[in-house]
């Protein structure tokens, strides 16, 4: 595919020096360009080579293949899968991060030294070597933080890239049968959007679950050395209202989470299928209808959101004060064992309860939820790459160009076969035209030759390359060059051609940036006959043996389809085998084979005079067809019409006005202008979001005040 946009600037670090690897300095080119202007995507760097999704991906395949299948249910393959292949990478990440929290236990010491040595007198230059050293070793643990964080999020974005890829991986490989039926593109969504995120944050925390018990140890002894038995009066009060209020949050945590992934999931699955229906919604007016309808799945959803954030409120607004309540316990019962106070004490106690505080009541309930949270995410990715596969391709080589199936059944399901017994033998270069009525398999045919749909009994025998155009146009949010050569190298020469046997020339004399044009996403600026003509060019246009042509000219007008069929099927594509599924019988008589099927099976074989001097099946068949096609032209005619004055209107305003239809550059450019002068109204609107002023000013009042007693506290202990 080609890329809408290139990268090309070299990624800084591998040739960054040791300074600038500490201090980040590098990105700093970077930072000054998005201070002149806003970024593009061709400002960003490069990947680097051990962050590229495709390796990382197929490491993560290679060692989860053979463990997903084997799951049952309980243990969570793909977690193992993942500590395997980026475990040794975080836990050296954990080791620097242990290094980090063992000098936070360092700082309070120090300082408690400094403040002893100002309260003694003691000598100037001491107090300088204690300041430098408090100094240098704040310095050196923000440096330590700050390159903890990164590593940990870099492996969480590799994690994220690996899965990912797994995930499209898995997509392309499901069997058509469990779409729709065990998964749907909003549960996918969903997976790659927030169950992914989930694992990012259980990386920042994970480590807590070792690093806090030894954390405690060393706090408890440092506090002891100073206080004593009334050590045991902070953390027990500490322990007795964080451990049990913790248990019972995360339990809390991890149901509302799985209620809110199924909510989710069903939110995104709906508005995907009315942002893919929603031109019949808007002809028939249920816009207010399908709107009550979101409204109420979105309104069920945001009532276990809300639950969720009151949960997590009332845990903050209990552990906020907690190293205080801990501090002030201990200094209680100190001063009630006769011992007197002394700054330096006061002062190392509070930054040492505040840390384990930090640890105990903020970090380790964190680890518990996004653990808890990431668990049920892991589970949900398991479940879905552990969904049924196609079965591996039965089919057989031949000679090139020809194809055979012999007695060959096969089902979309176990109950109803879709083929019976199908036998067809075509050699290279013909032309063969498969007809029947609606439901008769014609396009299961087509399914089994591209090994999408598995036979049950019988052979299947292709020689050379397949190119496929699909009975439904799709077409990817690009132009429609982009469109039509699919990631091929551009010949020119030939993609001419394609786009003058394809009737596409002068549509794109209209469009006002000719084959450039973005086409919208699945095509959606262009017409349903725009739409089939691309869909059928970029078949053409791959060099195949075999033409797989699944109805390609039932969405075009009846001159355009005697064009494409004349110019491009029979003449352009001649040499070639070409297997053409239509209703349209008139050009039937240009096909060296017709096939008749139905209801699963060949009726009839042979030239459009054999099976036309036939007297029961293909006759009446020929009149059922020609009935339906009456129809269904009539209906066509009126698409066609309304298509036509959508592409006449699109046609004479797109020049002088802004079209549907617009170029990368100019629909970039005017999203720029519109981040420029919207810059500022985000934060407004989101604050005014509540519709309640009268709640805003109460909790900003409530926060101020929150913010006061906190100092207080401190000024209290500073003054006592």
């Amino acid at each position: 595919m080609e890329s809408a946009y290139e990268l090309h600037l070299d990624n800084p670090v591998k040739d960054a020096n040791w300074f600038s690897k500490i201090s980040f300095s590098y990105l700093i080119p970077l930072l000054r360009k998005a201070k002149a202007k806003n970024l593009e995507v061709g400002d960003l760097y490069n990947t680097p080579k051990d962050c590229e999704s495709c390796e990382l991906g197929y490491q993560l395949e290679k060692r989860s293949q053979a463990k997903i299948s084997e799951a049952k249910g309980k243990e969570l393959r793909l977690a193992i899968c993942l500590c395997e292949l980026f475990g040794l990478e975080y836990f050296g990440w954990g080791i620097m991060l242990f290094v980090y929290t063992m000098l936070n236990n360092v700082l309070p010491l120090v300082l408690a030294s400094l403040i002893r040595q100002f309260s003694q007198r003691a000598d100037t230059s001491e107090m300088y070597l204690t300041s430098a050293a408090l100094v240098l070793l704040a310095l050196a643990n923000n440096t330590l933080h700050h390159h903890c964080i990164c590593g940990m999020l870099r492996t969480g974005i590799k994690i994220r890239a690996s899965i990912s890829t797994l995930v499209y991986r898995k997509i392309i490989r499901l069997n058509q049968n469990v779409l729709g039926r065990s998964t749907s593109s909003g549960q996918i969504i969903n997976l790659l959007s927030n169950d992914l995120c989930r694992i990012d944050t259980m990386l920042l925390h994970m480590h807590t679950f070792w690093i806090l018990p030894i954390q405690v140890v060393i706090i408890c002894y440092l506090i002891w050395r100073q206080v004593g038995i009334s050590t045991l009066a902070g953390v027990l009060s500490m322990t007795i209202f964080s451990v049990p209020v913790q248990g019972y949050l995360s339990k809390l945590t991890g149901r509302l989470r799985l209620k809110i992934a199924e909510k989710t999931d069903k939110r995104v699955k709906m508005m995907t299928e009315i942002v893919s229906g929603i031109q019949v919604i808007k002809m028939y007016t249920w816009e207010k209808p399908f709107e009550n309808l979101i409204h109420f799945i979105r309104k069920s959803e945001v009532n276990e959101l809300t639950k969720s954030s009151y949960l997590n409120g009332f845990y903050n607004s209990c552990m906020v004060f907690l190293d205080r309540l801990s501090l002030f316990t201990t200094i209680v019962c100190y001063v009630l064992l006769g011992n007197s106070l002394t700054p330096d004490k006061v002062f190392s106690m509070g930054q040492l309860f505040n840390f384990l505080q930090l640890q105990a009541a903020v970090h380790y309930p964190m680890a518990v939820t996004s653990t808890s949270q990431c668990w049920v995410s892991l589970k949900r990715l398991e479940q879905f790459l552990a969904l049924e596969e196609k079965e591996e391709s039965r089919i057989q080589k031949c000679n090139k160009g020809e194809l055979s199936l012999s007695s060959v059944s096969a089902s979309w399901t176990k109950v109803v076969p879709t083929l019976k017994h199908i036998t067809l033998h075509l050699k290279p270069g013909s032309l063969c035209a498969i007809v029947g009525p609606v439901g008769a398999g014609k396009s299961s045919i087509i399914q089994v030759l591209l090994g999408e749909l598995p036979f049950s009994s019988g052979t299947t025998k292709v020689g050379g390359d397949i190119s496929y155009a699909s009975q439904q146009p799709w077409l990817f949010s690009a132009t429609a060059r982009q469109n039509i050569i699919f990631g091929l190298p551009y010949d020119r020469k030939r993609y001419n051609k394609v786009v003058k046997v394809c009737a596409l020339k002068k549509d794109f004399m209209q469009f006002p940036y000719g084959d450039h044009t973005v086409v919208g996403d699945r095509g959606a600026s262009l017409s349903g006959g725009q739409r089939a003509r691309i869909n059928l060019a970029r078949a053409v246009y791959r060099q195949a043996s075999i033409y797989l042509l699944d109805d390609p000219l039932s969405a075009v007008d009846a001159h355009v389809g005697k064009h494409l069929f004349s110019e491009c099927i029979y003449k352009y594509l001649r040499g070639k085998l070409r297997i053409l599924v239509t209703h349209q019988l008139q050009f039937l008589m240009k096909a060296d084979v017709v096939i008749v099927v139905n209801r699963g099976e060949i009726e009839a074989v042979g030239t459009y005079n054999e099976l036309s001097s036939q007297n029961l099946d293909f006759s009446k068949l020929l009149k059922l067809q020609e009935e339906d096609n009456e129809n269904v032209d009539d209906d066509d005619d009126i698409g066609i019409r309304r298509n036509s004055v959508r592409s006449s209107t699109r046609s004479t305003s797109s020049i002088d006005s802004t079209s549907d239809i617009c170029d990368v550059k100019q629909f970039d450019d005017n999203e720029t202008d519109t981040v420029k002068h919207q810059v500022k109204s985000p934060l407004k609107e989101y604050i005014m979001a509540s519709s309640d002023n009268f709640l805003i000013f109460s909790l900003f009042v409530v926060l101020i005040l929150s913010q006061g007693m906190c100092s207080g506290n401190d000024y209290w202990v500073a003054y006592w």
